[in-house]
């Protein structure tokens, strides 16, 4: 893909080390426009960590901290070697870009993340906090072919496992 910033540590979300929301605004409509011209799918994941407010209200904003650096250092993992790119999009909220990954391929790497996810724990002094997180997922095709349709998109799935209760893939 051919994306350049001119500064691209600047696009980076101090507390998790993952690009930031400037930056998903810029390179996804990049990445979106040259897997249409190459003919390649590319799909996006949008997490949310479930009951996020819960714990910065029970264990204070620290325990909170923590428990976004755990879920980005997870992401990266699960994603990393495949050619995509992660960033937080909101307070608890990411996105996972998969440029050359069909919507199959995605759902199962969503389900793998929220499974790891699920059987982690965060340690904050004495506390232990378990964490599930909620996954909205689109690719580009007749549904999305431009950036704010493919937002939109992984939103309302990402909503829809929300209302499923929780901890759910939907895509």
């Amino acid at each position: 893909m051919n994306y350049n910033s001119s500064d691209p540590e600047a696009q980076r979300d101090e507390l998790s080390g993952l690009y930031n929301r400037v930056y998903v605004s810029e390179r996804l409509h990049s990445d979106i426009e040259d897997c249409i011209r190459e003919k390649l799918p590319l799909s996006i994941i949008i997490a949310d960590i479930d009951y996020f407010r819960v714990i910065n209200d029970n264990c204070g904003h620290t325990a909170g901290d923590q428990v976004i650096k755990h879920f980005s250092q997870l992401l990266r993992t699960v994603v990393n070697g495949r050619q995509g790119w992660t960033a937080r999009y909101g307070g608890e909220e990411f996105l996972a870009c998969l440029p050359g990954v069909a919507l199959a391929e995605a759902l199962a790497l969503a389900e793998e993340l929220r499974q790891c996810l699920e059987h982690s724990i965060v340690m904050y002094r004495d506390i232990e906090i378990k964490l599930t997180a909620s996954f909205g997922l689109a690719a580009i095709g007749a549904e999305a072919n431009r950036r704010d349709d493919l937002i939109a998109l992984a939103l309302n799935r990402l909503t829809e496992a929300k209302e499923q209760g929780r901890n759910q893939v939907s895509g």
